[in-house]
């Protein structure tokens, strides 16, 4: 009688989160590209193809319109410090992402004054963030003369296909400075070794642990089997550390060694511990991966 045997391997993928270079062109979608306003009425997010609205893993520039305000800034894509508008005076502002998709900072528009992203508890259910999984835009924002403007809502939403990544990259690590000063909160701590080097001696690179979206300074964060379980020869339960700022993929094989693997899903998880169960589907052998992917390239 032969027995089904069981193995997975666990990869920081770096073939599938080459970043992206900077985007000219708008991010937002062509059809799901409008908001509202109680004071303004429709607002397009793409209102050309050269003056539309990039939205950036860290940070968003150009402009959406209203027919009646006019046009909405929502920066200029340079960032004093290169990573984020500090919203501190009138030559560096703008609208902020962060790695979980929420939205802070300030826009402005000529004939109504500064459009306020801010919130005090940004995890509030109508503080306006971006679904990294499907790029659609949520909650509100508010302008004194524009009133509450609604970024989904009854009839519409606003969406963006990709998420630029701003490619920054001051100590040559090979690992954009904005991530770095979300995750570290300075460009030194990583510096050197091309992303090689391991600043928490977890014994995965800085470098991958970009591509995972893990904390390269916390020893117990990082991308990771932590259970296989079969079950009754029909299904195996694959469980893994994870983080809601990447998506994954779970690939599968029948030789560890050759050919080529085939994606079986591409997950969307929420952070801490994430669990999939696959059949096995009479294998007799049969080898997993799980690898982390940038949301939204």
């Amino acid at each position: 009688m032969r027995t089904a045997s069981f193995c997975l391997t666990i990869a920081l993928l770096a073939a599938l989160a080459v970043p992206a270079t900077a985007a000219t062109n708008p991010t937002i979608n062509t059809v799901n590209k409008w908001a509202w306003s109680s004071g303004a009425s429709w607002i397009n997010c793409r209102p050309s193809e050269t003056n539309g609205a990039v939205i950036g893993r860290s940070f968003c520039q150009g402009y959406f319109y209203s027919s009646t305000a006019g046009w909405m800034h929502l920066g200029d894509g340079t960032p004093t410090n290169g990573y984020q508008y500090s919203n501190d005076n009138e030559d560096d502002y703008g609208v902020n992402v962060d790695e979980q998709g929420h939205l802070t900072g300030y826009a402005w528009c000529e004939s109504s004054g500064w459009i306020n992203f801010e919130w005090t508890n940004k995890e509030y259910a109508t503080a306006p963030k971006i679904n990294l999984k499907t790029g659609n835009f949520s909650g509100n924002v508010w302008g004194d003369s524009l009133g509450w403007i609604s970024l989904t809502n009854a009839w519409t939403y606003v969406q963006t296909d990709s998420l630029v990544t701003h490619t920054n990259d001051t100590n040559t690590n090979n690992i954009p400075d904005t991530w770095e000063m979300s995750m570290v909160g300075n460009l030194t701590d990583l510096a050197g070794g091309g992303g090689s080097n391991d600043e928490d001696g977890d014994g995965v690179s800085d470098y991958n642990e970009y591509l995972a979206g893990t904390n390269p300074k916390g020893s117990n964060d990082y991308l990771r089997l932590t259970a296989i379980v079969v079950t009754n020869g029909t299904n195996i339960t694959v469980t893994w550390a994870s983080t809601n700022s990447r998506l994954y993929d779970i690939d599968w094989r029948t030789n560890l060694l050759a050919g080529v693997w085939t994606n079986y899903a591409r997950v969307s998880v929420t952070a801490g511990v994430s669990t999939i169960v696959l059949p096995i589907s009479g294998k007799t052998q049969a080898f997993y991966r799980v690898q982390a992917v940038m949301p939204l390239q």
